[in-house]
């Protein structure tokens, strides 16, 4: 209910209150959101602009770090490689001024990110650190490709890109945790699948 989100616009920036109304109704398992309606346009283009992928993808992760990471890496599955300044990764994970030294960035951030994301998928992810001088301005990011089919729809009479979902790594009892990295997302409903996804872009400020 508290949360906005802030748009750049020609001339300055414009902040936008996401919900006006949430019920909850006691034992039935549910939360009913109402959005505002300056906010409606921008949910309108999640299909069509933003990178969905199912919820149960990310339900494992401990780091909202972790989490994020793997969302851009869905803008790049079947490249297998995507490439980021050290400038835009801190702006995608929201970091602000902490973690000023790279280092501290590095561990904290996006280090333990991949070791998680390699930990819960057999996805073989691993960064390399592109340098100017000796400071560390870029980073390249390789994985295992995700498999694309194309699948014919009757209906449609259209071709559509079927994604192989990456392979989980199996754990042990023992070593399963519990996790609060999704408290604090929006979960949309995708009625044609009857999927939950989230959005890559909504996620982050949310």
């Amino acid at each position: 209910m508290k949360t906005d989100i802030k748009i750049k616009e020609a001339g300055g920036y414009v902040r936008i209150n996401v919900c006006s109304k949430a019920e909850y109704k006691e034992k039935q398992g549910f939360i009913t959101v109402k959005f505002t309606d300056d906010i409606m346009p921008y949910l309108a283009q999640v299909t069509e602009k933003f990178t969905l992928y199912n919820l149960k993808e990310v339900s494992q992760f401990n780091s909202v770090y972790s989490l994020r990471l793997y969302e851009l890496l869905q803008d790049f599955k079947d490249t297998g490689y995507m490439v980021l300044s050290i400038v835009k990764l801190r702006e995608c994970f929201g970091v602000g001024g902490k973690f000023k030294l790279y280092g501290h960035l590095k561990a904290k951030t996006f280090g333990h990110a991949v070791e998680e994301i390699n930990a819960t998928y057999k996805m073989n992810l691993k960064f390399l650190e592109i340098k100017e001088g000796r400071k560390v301005t870029t980073l390249k990011f390789t994985f295992n490709k995700t498999k694309i089919d194309k699948r014919y729809n009757n209906q449609t009479g259209k071709y559509t890109n079927e994604y192989t979902k990456p392979e989980v790594v199996r754990k042990s009892k023992k070593s399963a945790t519990s996790n609060n990295v999704l408290d604090k997302l929006l979960i949309f409903e995708d009625a044609k699948q009857d999927k939950q996804h989230i959005s890559s872009t909504l996620g982050k400020w949310l």
